[in-house]
């Protein structure tokens, strides 16, 4: 899969050159017409963000693949998180369990020995 997407990538780019008159056209600059058109509409933040973005051409559409990329990598590491908190719960809840059974069997070897040693005691008195 990389590696269609790396010879995608490489057969995709193309490279557009800044024309040398570039402020006859004013290509760095918009027509005061379309700067107060753009003054008086009321854009929210997100459409500034989407135009910029899609005035950015390939590089635009990296950086949404890119988020892409990474809102969906990171929804899965959450589900995968949150699978691994969930099994170390029940690990946590069936090692204390084993726990308490080993105590209680080590009491109960405890008391044996007490016991032993206590009639042991007894036969020597």
């Amino acid at each position: 899969m990389r590696i269609i997407l790396g010879l995608l990538l490489l057969c995709s780019t193309y490279v557009y050159a800044e024309p040398p008159n570039f402020d006859q056209y004013g290509y760095r600059n918009p027509p005061p017409q379309q700067q107060q058109q753009r003054q008086s509409s009321t854009n929210t933040v997100v459409d500034d963000v989407i135009e910029i973005i899609l005035a950015q051409g390939f590089s635009g559409a990296i950086i949404i693949v890119l988020f892409g990329w990474l809102y969906r990598s990171d929804r899965t590491n959450r589900e995968s998180q949150q699978a691994n908190i969930d099994r170390f719960s029940d690990l946590s809840i069936e090692s204390n369990k084993i726990l308490s059974e080993l105590v209680a069997k080590i009491d109960g070897v405890e008391r044996e020995l007490e016991a032993a040693k206590t009639l042991q005691m007894m036969k020597r008195s």
